[in-house]
């Protein structure tokens, strides 16, 4: 099945080529007359039409607003704003024991709460040189896999809802709703259970079964649309993000990768390649190249969980931390990108915490984007920018 998926992938680059050339052709002389009324319009007076986005609208996560500059269909200027109020994340940390540090942590995440886990607590570990039983540090990797599987899933259920296709966004919010539940049965499924030192993460049978059950939903509903000829209309060449913006932006994560960019750390942990990781990239750089590389790596994620649980072990009980000093950081590949962590420890309290977070979607991002692309194209092309969710709670 998974080769089936990948071969699909193959087929839909050499069917989207095939279908932009006999576009170009077949509407040649429509371009040409077309470029003869648009530069005859703008010889005459020309008014620019303003539009708002957001910054509520029910398919852009975060909040955003987006004040476009319109002549006729397309987008001339945009002014981006993300409306989720800034703070420091490790400002709830400085003080406070490292074990009470990380869960305050995890209860501001608002978003890829395991992600910012494993990574805190990696780097506690390297600060006080503390070693994670293997069979910890593989369960570690299911319940970030799992996260990974829940963003990408919901993602790209917002970018078929841009397009019109409800049914399938539906098919996979639903696999996202079970996938959710079978996590929060049982022991429970919280990123606070990664701790310094292992993990207090059980799970049980129900998500072994869920995951055997979505895997050949996520597989068929992805099989089909890559190579839909409804979905290509609608998103290839469409907001496309070219290799060198993504040096330059500094873009990572799936973003990238549809981009052509090869970056995934995963592909550097021996733990993933026990499992045959495969890592998922594009060339297109649009948005139909957005939604391969998000089903991709949900249908590899979905893989790897199963396998992992399958080999998963009994887990030691967590040794209490000693007291004492020490300064380290860590990266992983969350669900947007790298995100790690950097802290310093005195006598077992947190004294600094600092953040490496993926980049967000801003102004120059969503102008490279959206600049010259048709209105009706905005809500897909800025619901494939794979922008993480409002990322902090401030707690007191």
């Amino acid at each position: 099945m998974q080769a089936t998926v990948y071969s699909a992938v193959a087929h839909a680059r050499e069917t989207t080529d095939a279908y932009t050339s006999d576009a170009r052709r077949a509407g040649s002389t429509m371009w040409r007359c077309y470029n003869a009324q648009r530069d005859e319009r703008r010889s005459s007076t020309r008014t620019m039409t303003t539009l708002i986005l957001g910054p509520n609208h029910p398919l852009l996560r975060p909040p955003q607003r987006c004040v476009l500059q319109l002549d006729g269909e397309h987008v001339r200027d945009i002014e981006y704003r993300d409306t989720t109020p800034d703070s420091d994340p490790g400002a709830v940390m400085i003080g406070y024991p490292v074990v009470a540090a990380s869960a305050r942590m995890i209860a501001a995440a608002r978003v890829t709460p395991a992600a910012h886990a494993l990574a805190f607590c990696a780097a506690v570990e390297t600060a006080l040189v503390r070693a994670v039983p293997p069979a910890a540090a593989h369960l570690r990797l299911v319940l970030l896999e799992c996260e990974r599987a829940l963003a990408h899933l919901g993602n790209a259920a917002q970018m078929l809802m841009a397009i019109g296709l409800d049914h399938d966004a539906a098919t996979l919010r639903d696999c996202v709703t079970n996938l959710d539940t079978s996590l929060a049965a049982g022991t429970g499924f919280a990123a606070v259970t990664i701790v310094p030192g292992g993990i207090e993460y059980v799970p049980d049978d129900t998500l072994l079964r869920t995951v055997t059950v979505i895997q050949p939903r996520v597989y068929r509903v992805a099989e089909r649309l890559i190579v839909a000829r409804g979905v290509l209309a609608r998103t290839v060449g469409i907001g496309v993000l070219r290799p060198e913006a993504v040096v330059q932006f500094g873009t990572s994560g799936p973003l990238a990768r549809a981009s052509g960019d090869a970056e995934d750390l995963r592909t550097a942990d021996v733990r993933y390649s026990e499992y045959g990781f495969q890592r998922a990239t594009q060339p297109g750089g649009d948005v139909h190249a957005r939604l391969v590389v998000l089903l991709l790596e949900a249908v590899e994620a979905l893989r790897l969980v199963d396998q992992m649980l399958r080999r998963a072990e009994v887990i030691p009980p967590v040794a209490a931390l000693t007291v004492a000093s020490g300064a380290g950081s860590a990266v992983v590949e969350s669900a947007y990108g790298p995100l790690g962590w950097t802290v310093a420890i005195e006598q077992g309290l947190v004294t600094r915490a600092t953040p490496q977070l993926p980049r967000a979607l801003d102004r120059l991002l969503a102008r490279t984007l959206l600049v010259d692309a048709y209105v009706d194209d905005t809500i897909a092309i800025l619901a494939s920018a794979c922008a993480p969710p409002p990322l902090w709670d401030l707690v007191s």
